[in-house]
């Protein structure tokens, strides 16, 4: 009888065991991130100092992850480079100001925004530089899935948002906001940020609707990438936020701070990695500041994050 009363009483403590463990709540996403103190001194504000390798607006390719591109700017001059991140070999496809973020297209051709306000592309080994549109005040290009249209705004027009061909030609036209980035998710919905919400405008219903708020203390040109799991990753002041498109729940992915500021996004579905730009802010004294900005990959639940370095 004491044996079989013992028994019961081992397996009540396993019970409120596991029952204590399936409570506990996930562990708080702790950052390292020393934050700049407010400016104190006379006058606007810190003044700021870039490095002299300023690496900015990666993009992956779509086809192999084990390839990207970006902008790398030294002073006035500015290039766009090709490099893998196995080979660690670099090619200049472009020299010139791009506006935005360059776009790597399944289809091999790359969308830029050039200085001219219009929408141009460009083969993926540098060759074909051709105008896309002409009119100019044209912004943010953004391919579909397969890479056979475009999503672009006008600043000039009430019908902000257009769709084209990839030779320009316009399809569609949606009145809407200019934004600060657009991301077109399985042909239907187009998502984008623009002075403090993350709107999703439905191509099919012609609907839009804002599905993120942020404060007005927060950033809003960071850029978004949306994941194979339809997580839309975003930055805030005090961190990496992801929010489900699907049930609109909010979670912490990276804490950070003023002094580290990730920016410029882009993802590849094939590895499920995060690409960013990021700008780690450094006080020299009481009135400069340094400025460093590199590319940082990372999991696209925040772990594992890692400098690019290039060579």
């Amino acid at each position: 009888m004491k044996t079989e009363r013992n028994y019961f009483v081992r397996i009540l403590i396993i019970i409120l065991i596991f029952v204590i463990s399936s409570c506990k709540k996930e562990n708080p996403v702790v950052s390292d991130c020393v934050p700049i103190p407010p400016y104190q001194e006379m006058g606007t504000g810190y003044n700021y100092i870039l490095d002299s390798s300023y690496y900015a607006r990666p993009n992956f390719n779509p086809n192999n992850p084990n390839e990207i591109i970006f902008v790398i700017e030294k002073g006035l001059n500015h290039k766009l480079i090709k490099y893998n991140l196995l080979t660690k070999e670099k090619q200049t496809l472009f020299e010139g100001t791009i506006i935005f973020q360059p776009k790597w297209g399944k289809n091999d051709w790359i969308l830029l925004n050039l200085p001219d306000a219009n929408i141009w592309s460009l083969k993926s080994n540098g060759d074909s530089l051709t105008r896309i549109t002409s009119r100019g005040g044209y912004y943010q290009p953004e391919w579909n899935t397969y890479s056979d249209k475009i999503v672009f705004y006008e600043s000039f027009s009430y019908q902000n948002y257009f769709i084209s061909d990839i030779n320009g030609n316009i399809l569609d036209s949606f009145p809407n906001k200019p934004s600060t980035q657009i991301k077109w998710h399985n042909d239907s919905l187009i998502f984008y940020q623009y002075i403090f919400n993350i709107y999703c405008l439905n191509i099919n219903s012609r609907a839009t609707s804002i599905i993120f708020t942020y404060s007005d203390e927060d950033p809003e040109d960071n850029g978004i990438v949306i994941t194979k799991n339809n997580n839309l990753l975003f930055c805030k002041k005090d961190g990496i936020y992801s929010i489900n498109i699907n049930n609109k729940v909010v979670k912490l992915v990276k804490s950070t701070c003023n002094s580290k500021v990730y920016m410029w996004p882009t993802y590849s579905t094939i590895i499920d990695k995060i690409i960013w730009q990021r700008l780690d802010y450094t006080l020299i004294d009481e009135q400069n500041v340094s400025v460093k900005s590199r590319l940082f990959m990372m999991n696209s639940d925040g772990t594992g994050e890692e400098e690019i370095i290039v060579n």
